[in-house]
């Protein structure tokens, strides 16, 4: 998936809603790649210069490869890259405050420091 994420195109919507679904993913199952993909998260945000509009409502994910062909279907909340920072703030609130601050934004950055600063406090994080 990590791979297939890396292909999207660079400054679209979509690589912002693959590396923020990645990264959430792997935040919530503590998967160590969390970080990686939290990084790529954040890259793909300063490339698109914060919320690209066609990550807006893109609820809907077409998928292809040689053998086969799938949609997802993904509920809003999904695909909101503060969701990601959030996640990651559970394991490590320091790290994902550092990655969120990374995001050039300003409220890109601002939503996804705030979802940090609100995983940490609810009690999910270590403390630092």
């Amino acid at each position: 998936a990590a791979a297939a994420a890396a292909q999207a195109d660079r400054g679209t919507g979509l690589r912002v809603v693959a590396y923020t679904l990645l990264a959430a993913s792997a935040a919530r199952s503590e998967d160590a790649r969390a970080w990686e993909l939290l990084t790529e998260l954040a890259a793909a945000l300063n490339e698109a210069e914060g919320r690209p509009e066609d990550a807006e409502g893109c609820a809907e994910i077409k998928v292809e490869t040689a053998e086969n062909a799938f949609c997802l279907q993904l509920d809003e909340e999904f695909t909101q890259p503060e969701e990601a920072f959030g996640a990651a703030a559970r394991l490590d609130p320091a790290r994902a405050l550092a990655e969120a601050r990374s995001i050039k934004d300003h409220a890109t950055r601002a939503l996804s420091l705030i979802a940090a600063a609100r995983a940490a406090t609810a009690g999910g994080g270590a403390a630092r």
